[in-house]
């Protein structure tokens, strides 16, 4: 609308064509504008009226002092807007650092149960080595047992008919073999 806007008690500020403007007799000096009256200023794509100089009281170049308060409140918007992002900073890095330790957490709990998982698995494999190595053993066992009877008998054999030799008549050599 065209009518003054309050902005804080006791400032009034020009709306429309002059909107970075202050009436005189605020409580602000002139040329200063009140919080809030800096977005109105800076955004704002219309020039000041030529009858501002005479509204807030500053005769000698309004448009100097409107370029004063808007690089003060271009100063102040910059360092509110730092802020912000400071504060955006922030809050995304306590959110990563709270999805980390929650990561952590879960990556914990998981690696625990997976290395127990396969704790087991190893234990289950380890005693079925142990199981077919103990059955192999006592195969290789039997099978050396067997060896040796089998040793010990044929032994036992060569001996008998090393005694049946020894002791029993000499074979009489075929007629037919002699010559001579």
């Amino acid at each position: 609308g065209g009518g003054p806007q309050l902005f804080s008690p006791g400032v009034r500020v020009a709306a429309g064509r002059g909107a970075a403007m202050l009436w005189p007799g605020t409580a602000n000096s002139p040329g200063v504008l009140p919080p809030g009256a800096a977005q109105t200023a800076a955004h704002s794509s219309l020039s000041p009226s030529p009858f501002a100089s005479v509204r807030s009281g500053n005769v000698a170049s309004p448009r100097r002092a409107d370029m004063r308060a808007t690089a003060a409140d271009l100063k102040v918007e910059a360092l509110r807007k730092e802020r912000e992002l400071e504060a955006e900073r922030l809050w995304w890095s306590e959110a990563a650092e709270r999805q980390v330790k929650e990561l952590e957490s879960t990556f914990s709990s998981e690696f625990e149960n997976t290395t127990k998982w396969f704790r087991g698995e190893l234990d289950a494999c380890y005693s079925k080595l142990e199981r077919l190595m103990e059955a192999e053993v006592k195969q290789v066992h039997a099978q050396l047992a067997d060896l040796r009877r089998g040793t010990d008998e044929q032994g036992a054999a060569l001996a008998e008919l090393a005694q049946r030799l020894d002791a029993g008549p000499k074979p009489v050599p075929a007629a037919g073999a002699q010559n001579g």
